[in-house]
């Protein structure tokens, strides 16, 4: 495969603007971790054996590079007019970190750029998006005042602790409020999935079928902490939001980016918030098809 034939060529293209946009927006962005994936993807494509072991790297280096790049591409796309120094401070932080880190070293700039993903997608729901807040993700429209908590798991073990963290954010930040305000949590819950092939899929709804089935699994395993927590925190939040994304190469060389999104909401729900959670999340799982 050459890099003209990489089905990630027309996000790459976009990086220059992206990189001019971080620019603009008075970061570092020549010696961010944003300026330095297109060398890495180049490595690649100037390997003499891409089956060797310095290939299996490079090519491990592309795939993570590209999922990279397709990120803040996505927030750029859904926030490039955005002006709002709460924004502008969550953009430095996601630029900071790592080039390659694993899930368990990440840190604070997934975490962020988890936070400003989510963001987008509400944006692109019909969503207004206050930064300046200090909860992950502060949404609004003519009916709604969403409050987000975002948490992003290193591993299925922390799963609990990190529900409990976000339910508890969002008691204490709805309890400041004079009127109604609908709690969610969000969990990436990315590095928890098991069994989804990294490449040679036949076509992309093999992929996605991938992530849905491991999705599914991952919550019958945890089903009676998810109910027993979504109830716990029933008063401030209308349920969970469970995130799956992987990378997948089908086998005509197409690098896929699957995701699904299961929400679980405490049976307890009344019908009526029930109703909103449908409201609310109504475009949400779609919201980021019209940027890609």
């Amino acid at each position: 495969m050459h890099k003209k034939d990489f089905s990630a060529e027309p996000i790459l293209k976009e990086m220059s603007r992206v990189l001019e946009w971080l620019k603009g927006k008075g970061l570092n962005a020549l010696n961010s971790r944003y300026s330095r994936y297109e060398r890495d993807i180049d490595q690649f494509f100037s390997c003499d054996d891409p089956t060797s072991v310095d290939g299996r790297t490079k090519f491990d280096k592309l795939t993570n590079s590209y999922i990279e790049c397709l990120n803040i591409v996505l927030i750029h796309r859904a926030f490039r007019d955005e002006t709002s120094q709460g924004f502008v401070d969550r953009l430095s932080k996601v630029a900071d970190g790592q080039d390659h880190p694993d899930a368990n070293s990440a840190g604070s700039s997934r975490d962020f750029l988890f936070e400003l993903l989510i963001a987008a997608r509400m944006e692109l729901s019909g969503y207004r998006i206050d930064f300046n807040q200090v909860t992950d993700v502060v949404a609004e429209d003519d009916e709604f005042l969403v409050f987000g908590e975002c948490k992003r798991l290193s591993s299925e073990r922390k799963f609990e602790e990190n529900f409990k963290k976000a339910g508890k954010q969002i008691t204490a930040q709805a309890a400041g409020m004079s009127h109604r305000v609908y709690g969610l949590v969000f969990l990436d819950v990315s590095s928890c999935l098991d069994g989804i092939p990294k490449m040679d899929l036949p076509n992309a709804e093999a992929a996605q079928r991938a992530i849905h089935e491991s999705l599914d699994a991952f919550v019958a395993r945890n089903a009676s902490k998810i109910e027993r927590l979504a109830e716990r925190f029933s008063e401030c939040s209308l349920g969970v939001c469970l995130i799956g994304q992987a990378p997948i190469w089908t086998r005509d060389g197409t690098l896929f980016m699957a995701s699904r999104t299961r929400v679980v909401a405490p049976q307890s729900l009344s019908d009526d918030d029930f109703n909103s959670l449908n409201k609310i999340l109504g475009g949400f799982s779609r919201s980021m098809l019209s940027l890609v």
